[in-house]
């Protein structure tokens, strides 16, 4: 189920996220970069673009640098800001691995509502602000917990 307010959809949002961080990584973004970071086609970078600029969200030409329009740019932080606290969440609360937690980070952002992501922030601040024996405890609950859920998988 998509968010109501997502008119892009999930790989239009990942388009514009990764233009932003082209942008911060290099000054602009270019097709092969996209095409790079995303792993996939020049073609199908080349056909999301002129989406995305339809949609007022980059100023596009061909053989050209890509750029956020301040339309864009805010979107492209948004998507950002919604997969850096889930990726922190599943890291640091839930012990995920930093991989894993990256690509399922990266899922999540495109279903959850604001408000949904928004208290996966409250809950993370939370147990981080309760000192680091409250943290320490909860992230050894959860180790513990995979433990064993590990080992009756296996018996």
């Amino acid at each position: 189920m998509q968010r109501k307010e997502n008119t892009l959809g999930e790989s239009l949002e990942d388009y514009a996220e990764a233009i932003l961080e082209l942008e911060k990584l290099n000054g602009v973004a270019r097709v092969t970069d996209l095409a790079e970071k995303l792993s996939v086609s020049k073609p199908s970078v080349t056909e999301a673009l002129n989406v995305l600029k339809e949609k007022e969200i980059i100023v596009y030409s061909p053989y050209k640098p890509i750029r956020l329009t301040a339309k864009g740019k805010n979107l492209a932080k948004k998507i950002k800001q919604r997969h850096d606290i889930l990726t922190d969440f599943l890291t640091n609360i839930l012990c995920v691995e930093p991989k894993k937690a990256e690509s399922q980070a990266c899922r999540m952002e495109h279903i959850l509502e604001p408000e949904v992501i928004q208290k996966f922030c409250d809950l993370a601040k939370t147990l981080g602000n309760s000192g680091s024996f409250q943290k320490a405890h909860t992230n050894n609950h959860f180790h513990k917990l995979k433990k064993n859920n590990k080992e009756r998988e296996n018996g």
